[in-house]
This record gives C-alpha cells, sequence and structure tokens, in this order.
C-alpha cells in the first residue's frame, strides 16, 4: 500500500520518492474513486504525504513537478479530493515557472514534452494552482509548450491543446510562432491520433481563435485525414463533438472529403441513441449547418435522430431545447417527419419549461423552429420575458 509506505518510511523519502507516491497514488485512486475520496479526505497518511510535497518542493526537477501537479490535480478534479490549500500551491506555481523557463536548455531531469503536457493538464483542472500562477509563470508554460510542441507526440499534442482551451492567460502569453509550433505538431502527429484525439483536438482548436489562425491548409487537410480514419472508433461523445467542431471551422470541414462526410454521417446513425441531449442537440444542428455532412445520412438515420430526440428532450436545458427545435427546422423536411407525436409532445414541453431559461436568442430560434415545425409555441415565449425575469441556464450534467 502506498500510504503504507509514506507512513513507515517518511523520513528516508526524498523529492523522488515523494513524486513517485503521487503519481501511483493518482493511479490506484482511479481505480475506486468513491472509496479513495473517503480515505484520502480523512486519512492523516495522505496528510504526510502533502506535507513532504512542501518539505521538498524546492528540489522538484521538471519531471517531478509536472507527475506531482498532475497526480494532485487528478485527485481534486475527477475523484473530489479535497484541493491542495492555497501555500502549497504557490509552493508548486513557483517551482513550474522556474522549471518552465528551463525547457529547451540542455538541463539534466528538464521538463520533456510530456511533462509541459501534464502540467498543462494539472493547471486546467485544479482552481488552487490555476488562482495562484503569477502573469510570469504563465508566460513561462507557454513558452516551454512552443519550444516542447516539436516533440509532442499525438496524446501530449492533443491533451496540451484541449489544456489550454481552458486557460484564458495561457492563451493570452501565447506567441504566433507558438501557435504556429502547435500546428506543426497536429500536422505532424495526425496520423497517430486515436478517436478521442481527434474531436479532443478539433474541439480545443475551434474555441481558440489565435490557434485555429495559424492552422493552414496543409494543417487541416492532415487533420480531416486522421478524422476519417478514426471516425468509425468514435463514442458518441466524440462524433457529437467532432461534428460541433467541424460545423464551426469552414476551413477545417472544407477538407473533409465525400468518403469522411460518408463515414462521419454513419457513425452518427450508430452511436446517436447513446448520446446524452446537449449531444444530441449539437449533432442536429452540425447536420442542419453542414449540408455536405447531410446529404450522407442515410433514410433510416432520421428515424434514430427522432427517437434520440424523443428519449432526450426531458432532459434538455434551455439551450439544447432551442438548439434542437431550431436545427429540425432547418433540416431536410425527413427530419421533422421523422418525428412521432410524442416527440413532437415532448419537445414542446420542454420549450414551455426551459422557456424562462432562454436567452433571448434561443428564444428567437425557438420560435422561428417552432412555426416552421407547426408546433406550439408556448406563450411566455411569444409574450417574451419582462426585465428582471430571465435566469441563466441551467448546467447540464454528462450522461
Amino acid at each position: 500500500d502506498i500510504l503504507d509506505l509514506v507512513h513507515q518510511h517518511a523520513e528516508a523519502f526524498d523529492y523522488i520518492h515523494v513524486s513517485t507516491a503521487i503519481n501511483k497514488l493518482r493511479k490506484v485512486a482511479a481505480l475506486k474513486p468513491k472509496e479513495s475520496v473517503a480515505l484520502l479526505n480523512q486519512d492523516p497518511r495522505y496528510a504526510l504525504l502533502l506535507n513532504l510535497v512542501r518539505y521538498h518542493h524546492k528540489k522538484f526537477r521538471g519531471q517531478a513537478i509536472a507527475n506531482v501537479m498532475h497526480g494532485l490535480a487528478a485527485l481534486e478534479a475527477d475523484m473530489g479530493v479535497n484541493p491542495v490549500d492555497t501555500q502549497l500551491a504557490k509552493q508548486l506555481m513557483f517551482v513550474l515557472e522556474r522549471e518552465a523557463n528551463d525547457v529547451g536548455k540542455q538541463t539534466t531531469h528538464g521538463m520533456n514534452a510530456q511533462a509541459v503536457s501534464n502540467a498543462l493538464i494539472a493547471m486546467s483542472k485544479s482552481k488552487p494552482m490555476y488562482a495562484a500562477m503569477p502573469p510570469s509563470g504563465w508566460v513561462a508554460l507557454a513558452s516551454a509548450a512552443e519550444k516542447a510542441a516539436s516533440n509532442m507526440n499525438a496524446q501530449a499534442t492533443a491533451n496540451s491543446l484541449n489544456a489550454l482551451s481552458k486557460l484564458k492567460p495561457a492563451i493570452g502569453a501565447m506567441t504566433t510562432s507558438g501557435w504556429g509550433a502547435l500546428a506543426n505538431a497536429v500536422k505532424r502527429s495526425a496520423p497517430e491520433l486515436e478517436s478521442n484525439h481527434v474531436s479532443m483536438t478539433l474541439n480545443a482548436i475551434g474555441k481558440m481563435e489565435p490557434a485555429a489562425a495559424e492552422m493552414h491548409k496543409i494543417h487541416w487537410a492532415a487533420l480531416a485525414q486522421a478524422t476519417e480514419g478514426v471516425t468509425s472508433q468514435m463514442n458518441a461523445q466524440a462524433v457529437a463533438m467532432t461534428l460541433n467542431a467541424l460545423c464551426r471551422m469552414e476551413h477545417a470541414a472544407s477538407q473533409m472529403s465525400p468518403t469522411g462526410w460518408h463515414i462521419l454521417a454513419q457513425q452518427a446513425e450508430a452511436v446517436t441513441l447513446k448520446m446524452n441531449a446537449l449531444d444530441v442537440a449539437m449533432t442536429l444542428n452540425a447536420f442542419a449547418k453542414m449540408p455536405e455532412a447531410a446529404d450522407e445520412l442515410s433514410p433510416a438515420a432520421w428515424d434514430v435522430f427522432a427517437k434520440a430526440v424523443h428519449d432526450t428532450a426531458f432532459n434538455m436545458n434551455g439551450k439544447g431545447v432551442a438548439i434542437t427545435i431550431n436545427a429540425l427546422a432547418r433540416l431536410p423536411p425527413a427530419a421533422a417527419a421523422a418525428l412521432s407525436p410524442y416527440a413532437r409532445e415532448r419537445l414542446e414541453n420542454a420549450a414551455s419549461r426551459e422557456a424562462l431559461h432562454m436567452t433571448a436568442q434561443g428564444r428567437e430560434m425557438t420560435i422561428f423552429g417552432c412555426e416552421k415545425l407547426e408546433m406550439k409555441i408556448p406563450a411566455v415565449l411569444r409574450a417574451g420575458i419582462r426585465d428582471g425575469q430571465e435566469k441563466s441556464e441551467r448546467p447540464e450534467a454528462r450522461t
């Protein structure tokens, strides 16, 4: 047991032992997350391990600091273990900035490409670490990502871009040459991208205008080819993310071949019934925006989509309802024709239920869709919502 070793040999632990213990604890805890949370949040042996992190933190080098940060952030964000305190977060950020500034130099035990990627992931997951990072630290981390990009493998490239898309200060600190280096990493590693990496990469680039600006035709072509190669392995969420990203990035979509669209349409039909409400809405919206993709759908696909709408309407939030109804109105007539009376009724009920949670744009989209689909329009949408009544949309939990 890792914590037993910590308890028995704490005095003999050096910084490498501490880093290794955190990294292994993350992996073991992930096997039984519920039991691990209850244990770690109350176990004095885990508190002892954190004290060892504090004691040895200045000795951590590139790989060690990345492992410690990645492990602690995963325990916090993925499993619900209590986050590190402010003092420890500041200590870790001090070391991270120091090591990030040394990336690219010929130093022993410095941060390699995987370590930079893990550090970015940690920063995107841990609120205390994010809050403790000074502006100079973000500059150092962005520079480290640029220097390490040429050595990133497919997984590190996808994970780095995904993490960066959640780190506004890092995006602001990244230079044009940095985005270019990451774009080249995407092109180089594209043939090795797995299905979840493709959807993750497309989604991340779609969220970052500076990153998309440095993606040229040759980069998009490589990513489109990678998408075509792994689409048949995508799960429901990956398909929805991929379609949603492509419909927002014209340059990416323009590089998809007819074969690529056909495979993506087939996979969407195969996995749609496993999608949650938001993914169903995104998928329908994407096909409504991309006729070249919708043209590849089989007649049976509309029945599948109609059933998915029926099954998920009850769980749709305001945004999801608006997108779904609006998309159905813009898709080929076969989409609306496939809706059963029960599916229509569920959508109408969802629109009525969520009307007060919709934005002004969402209400307009819903009214347009209802009119075109000849569905009942909730009175509150017709009348509008008085000042002060509008509420923020409820977040939807993924299933």
